[in-house]
């Protein structure tokens, strides 16, 4: 006879999902998440007021965790003058909205940071150059999607500037780089730029490196453009392979067990369905941890682990996607030598070429000179009969 199933009482049931939700409302500390909160910062205080600052990195890296820290800070920081201005906001904070279409929706997305701003605009009761809407002309912008976008956007532009946010930070940025067939990333980024200018306040792009399609595309963007790389840790690295058995012996430590599990000795294979990211790493420990729950095994086993592990073939497409965006950042010696020969740096002090062109134009070759007088035939015997051409068979 088959045993009976368990049975598991209301109260115990609570009591594991509470376990669960503490642990994944864990924050753990570790060196890439604290320098790329640093960087982060030091970007946001200094940069222009039409700035477009970029937070990249690989999905599954943390990026949400640190976007959270970098609101925080702010907050506080601007806690005092907010006090003073009860007009001004410390920050506006929105999701790109994922394109159902394939395309991306600037109408949607101008809704949800008015929606946030909680911006009486939403009516649609200005066009692009600020005056009023008529009826009649409301409902052609509801109905004309050029017409409601330019309004969306006037509106934006100028609750942004009433409210002086000190940024404007949009999450799952790399939604906005989803393009229809004919269009340019170039007119996504013209959109970002025209209204940081108009509205003076700086932009904060967070995703994947799916946005580095948007990151040089006119040298006036890139201009006032700032970058910070949120990476994963490297196995290759050993300050990153130790700085992530770290990160591991720590969430171990934080499970509600009365001993904490021995993960470490598992830490290759925890690295190998993580690819080095610290957010795939805690997401997965949550599974592992209700599952153990569950089975009152009293430990997160290896069994648990294999179990709740994320396929071979999911994490063969995010270490593609990863390692591509990597090479994009690299900045090679060749890149350097070419850039410097570009600007004529590459020179000694006598003024001569440090360094081998590389290539040379092949040199002019002078023009046959042409036998006999001017205007005079030369001699040869003039074709007989007509001429077939392949095509004409």
């Amino acid at each position: 006879m088959s045993a009976a199933p368990t049975v598991i009482s209301t109260e115990h049931a609570l009591n594991i999902a509470k376990k669960v939700q503490e642990f994944k409302g864990l924050r753990i500390l570790h060196p890439r998440l604290i320098d790329a909160e640093k960087e982060m910062m030091v970007a946001i205080r200094d940069c222009p007021r039409n700035a477009i600052l970029y937070l990249y990195g690989p999905s599954g890296v943390g990026k949400s965790t640190l976007k959270e820290k970098v609101e925080r800070n702010i907050l506080r920081e601007a806690s005092l003058e907010l006090v003073q201005n009860k007009n001004r906001v410390a920050l506006v904070s929105v999701e790109a909205p994922s394109p159902d279409s394939g395309t991306f929706k600037w109408r949607e997305h101008f809704k949800l940071i008015l929606q946030s701003l909680d911006e009486p605009l939403l009516d649609l009761r200005t066009d692009r150059v600020g005056q009023k809407l008529t009826p009649s002309m409301m409902l052609a912008a509801q109905n004309n999607a050029r017409v409601a976008v330019a309004a969306y956007q006037t509106s934006v532009t100028t609750a942004l500037k009433f409210r002086q946010p000190i940024a404007l930070i949009t999450d799952e940025a790399q939604h906005i780089a989803k393009v229809a067939s004919g269009r340019h990333i170039v007119d996504q980024l013209d959109v970002i730029k025209s209204v940081a200018n108009s509205s003076e306040t700086p932009h904060l792009l967070v995703g994947t490196y799916e946005l580095l399609k948007m990151r040089i595309l006119n040298g006036q963007a890139a201009r006032r453009s700032l970058e910070v790389d949120f990476g994963r840790y490297r196995a290759d690295v050993d300050e990153d392979a130790i700085a992530f058995r770290d990160v591991i012996d720590k969430f171990a430590r934080k499970m509600p067990f009365d001993e904490p599990p021995n993960l470490l000795a598992h830490w290759d294979f925890l690295y190998e369905r993580t690819i080095g990211c610290v957010g795939i790493l805690k997401d997965w420990l949550v599974r592992a941890l209700s599952q153990a729950l569950w089975e009152d095994t009293g430990t997160v086993r290896l069994s648990d682990l294999q179990d709740t592990a994320l396929s071979v073939k999911a994490i063969s497409r995010l270490l593609d996607e990863c390692l591509a965006g990597e090479a994009i950042f690299k900045e090679t010696e060749e890149e350097h030598k070419l850039i410097r020969a570009r600007m004529k740096l590459d020179r000694d002090k006598g003024g001569q070429p440090t360094t081998t062109p590389q290539s040379v134009e092949p040199a002019t070759q002078p023009a046959p000179k042409r036998l006999g007088k001017p205007f005079e035939r030369l001699p040869k015997r003039d074709p007989i009969g007509i001429e077939v051409q392949d095509e004409d068979l």
